[in-house]
């Protein structure tokens, strides 16, 4: 019973890590009203700062990602740590392919 026990995960400063990857995640992907505006500029519209959708999505990746590796015994740092990574790749692979 008492490994049962030691192999539990619980709350913490882990658990962070996906609500910040869910968050990014909904400031770039999610979009609202006709389509052309995500979730995140249209929050960052409403306190006056422009075209900084990608960089807060980004930031809150990174953030997410350190999270998920300095607390990996709490629930959900694994995941979000997995979701940070991808979604990570993800931008920076249609970057690169906006750029060129």
């Amino acid at each position: 019973m008492d490994r049962l026990r030691s192999k539990r995960k619980s709350l913490g400063k882990g658990t962070l890590s996906l609500i910040f990857s869910i968050t990014a995640i909904m400031c770039s992907f999610t979009y609202i009203g006709d389509g052309r505006r995500s979730v995140g500029a249209v929050v960052l519209n409403s306190m006056n700062i422009y075209g900084a959708t990608s960089i807060v999505s980004i930031i809150l990746f990174i953030i997410s990602l350190f999270i998920g590796i300095k607390y990996p015994h709490h629930i959900g740092a694994r995941p979000g740590k997995v979701l940070s990574i991808f979604f990570i790749a993800l931008i920076t692979v249609l970057t690169i392919l906006s750029i060129s």
